[in-house]
């Protein structure tokens, strides 16, 4: 019995079939499709080899009978064969966009070339010695002792294949990975089979079948590129990107956009437009030899917003040549359907990832950037403020991260006067943080982000280790202070762990639990408001006190409230400040009353001066806190200004 070779037939015709498809489908183009055609090329060259060498003599009578005709197909088949691996593990790396790191690591190269270049040695070897295979005079196919570490050599490349494929596994989608990690399974098995059945040639229809997959679910075009713009769609960017992020590749990105986009629709029509967004992402694309040699890739984001990615070897002062080329050619009018049309642009240039370290930072502001930048200009994030860079990233979590590994965070304390002792007897702890030109930033600006993050509970976590750390260094029987104040956002109370957090505070800076004060923020949210009743009176049980800070801002009524056990209640200066008008000054004027009703201390926040001072003394409040007294201060400060002021203070 011959070699079956059907199989490798089908497969060569499954082949042809893909080599049509990619060239219909204009799949020759970019990084990532140039590899799978060289991939599908090393494999239509090695069925082509197996076919030849396992073809039966009477179909080519005087070629296919002779034995150097075999002897060529299987040293052709042998070689490529090797071969395959290394060309699958190039459209690994494409697809993840780790290849340009793999060339670079010494180590890397060496344990491919290894395998192939020893496997190459063994397949010329048998020009001389016939230790691999040789054909009798007949055209018998015969095995030699050799050939079992030539497919140890190509045993060894699938398994490096395999590995390299694993490891850049979180950088290629899911279904992706899937069809791609399949090959290598399915070509081992039909290897293994081959290798017991030498006659049943099945090697090459499984790796086809498999190649087939790869075509379905991996290049599509489709899904990566709008023809009808001649560019990349979201789709593909959002993929790229988080591989360059990934990967911590260099890439310089362009971002350009129209602003008044929805207006030219409107004006022109939907087909109308779709022709001038065809014609910016012309302007935005360079000439096709510029494409090839600094691998610029353009991208329609839709909304009238365009991206180029434009590789780290192309470089950034080429990067900056296109961005203003981009914005000058822009800057013209362009006729349309014989109407004069006017873009306005807004155009930035970012550096991934030394401008933006964080993928989410990056994703944050594709589609609000604009809102910040200057019409007609180029602007460049390297050169930005801090205070620009955040309003245009919209990402406080970053900001916040480096600001607490930097030590740029830190506690300052607001002096409380106690109408009844007449003098300061507490105070409030407020964070600030500082940015990187030295500018204070308050709470307005980060703590609602770092709510919405998550960020908040770094936040809170550093506040609380600050202030019980303050208080355990000052001596607060000696300054006259009862106890220190800080506030918990109501993101923090929904961790369970909140209350093993506290103490173990408390006995790491070995605190009297009497001296603080924890302040939970109102909120018109019911469930949250329950949450806080639940944890006040689980940590009441240990002495710890609490206060109802903002008091008049969430909504709450005074029945929500007394089912929550506070000793104090801070009135918010949105009503203290309108005490002048009044039938604000009468809501006050109840307000104080029922909450002394309930046997509650009240503190009035936000008092600027004196006068206002006086008419909340004279109306029962027990303390008073505002910047008529002080504002709040630094460590040192705050302890100075005790000091000075230990002996009382009347209102007058």
């Amino acid at each position: 019995m011959g070699r079956v070779y059907h199989f490798n037939v089908g497969a060569l015709c499954v082949q042809m079939i893909i080599l049509f498809s990619i060239y219909f489908r204009k799949m020759y183009r970019g990084r990532t499709n140039k590899a799978f055609i060289r991939f599908v090329i090393c494999v239509l060259l090695d069925t082509i080899f197996d076919i030849m060498s396992s073809i039966p003599n009477y179909v080519l009578p005087g070629v296919t009978d002779k034995v150097i005709f075999r002897e060529i197909s299987s040293y052709g088949y042998f070689t490529m064969r090797l071969l395959t691996p290394v060309f699958f593990m190039n459209l690994v790396g494409n697809v993840s966009g780790t290849w340009d790191q793999f060339n670079k690591k010494k180590i890397c190269k060496c344990i491919v070339l290894v395998p192939v270049i020893s496997g190459i040695a063994i397949i010329v070897s048998n020009l001389f010695t016939n230790n691999v295979f040789y054909y009798t005079a007949d055209g018998v196919y015969h095995r030699g002792e050799l050939l079992k570490f030539l497919y140890t050599c190509g045993l060894l490349l699938l398994i490096v294949a395999m590995i390299y494929l694993l490891i850049n596994q979180k950088y290629i989608e899911w279904e992706k990975f899937v069809s791609m990690s399949l090959l290598i399974p399915i070509n081992l098995l039909a290897l293994v089979i081959q290798f017991f059945y030498p006659k049943l040639l099945i090697e090459m229809f499984a790796i086809t079948i498999s190649t087939l997959l790869i075509t379905v679910t991996v290049i599509r075009p489709e899904a990566e590129v709008d023809p009808s713009i001649a560019a990349k769609t979201y789709h593909a960017f959002r993929d790229d990107i988080r591989r360059y992020y990934l990967s911590k590749q260099k890439v310089n990105v362009i971002f350009v956009k129209i602003t008044n986009h929805k207006a030219i629709n409107q004006l022109l029509g939907n087909d109308t437009y779709r022709t001038i967004i065809h014609d910016i992402a012309v302007v935005i694309n360079p000439n096709k030899t510029s494409i090839q040699k600094k691998e610029i890739t353009p991208y329609y984001l839709d909304n009238g917003l365009f991206a180029v990615l434009i590789g780290e070897k192309a470089g950034e002062i080429y990067a900056t040549e296109q961005a203003n080329r981009i914005n000058r050619e822009l800057s013209r009018e362009f006729k349309v359907a014989h109407i004069m049309v006017k873009f306005d642009t807004r155009i930035m240039m970012v550096r991934i990832p030394s401008d933006v370290p964080l993928h989410s930072s990056f994703v944050n502001m594709i589609s609000s950037f604009h809102k910040n930048l200057p019409v007609g200009k180029v602007c460049f994030f390297k050169n930005m403020t801090e205070k620009e860079k955040r309003n245009i990233t919209n990402d406080i979590d970053t900001v916040i991260a480096k600001a607490i590994e930097e030590g740029r965070f830190c506690m300052y304390y607001q002096p409380i006067y106690s109408v009844k002792e007449q003098r300061f007897t507490c105070a409030e702890a407020l964070i600030r943080m500082i940015d990187e030109e030295g500018n204070l930033v308050l709470p307005a600006v980060f703590i609602p982000s770092a709510e919405k993050s998550g960020a908040i509970h770094l936040v809170g976590n550093f506040a609380m280790d600050e202030v019980f750390g303050f208080a355990k260094r000052m001596d607060m029987k000696a300054l006259g202070l009862e106890f220190i104040e800080f506030n918990i956002s109501p993101i923090q109370v929904m961790n369970r762990n909140l209350d093993v957090e506290i103490r173990n505070l408390i006995k790491k800076h070995d605190m009297k639990k009497q001296n603080i004060v924890i302040e939970f923020r109102e909120i018109g949210s019911d469930y949250v408001m329950n949450l806080v009743e639940k944890k006040v009176k689980e940590y009441q049980s240990s002495g710890v006190r609490f206060a109802l800070d903002d008091y008049g801002t969430g909504y709450s009524n005074l029945q929500k409230i007394m089912r929550i056990p506070f000793e104090f209640i801070k009135i918010d200066q949105s009503l203290t400040g309108e005490i002048n008008d009044p039938k604000m000054q009468a809501v006050v004027e109840n307000t104080i009353r029922m909450v002394k009703d309930i046997d509650v201390k009240v503190t009035v926040e936000g008092i600027e001066d004196m006068s206002k001072a006086r008419r909340f003394e004279k109306l029962g409040c027990d303390y008073i806190q505002g910047n008529c007294f002080a504002e709040p201060m630094r460590e040192e400060d705050f302890i100075e200004f005790m000091k000075k002021n230990r002996n009382g203070l009347t209102i007058e």
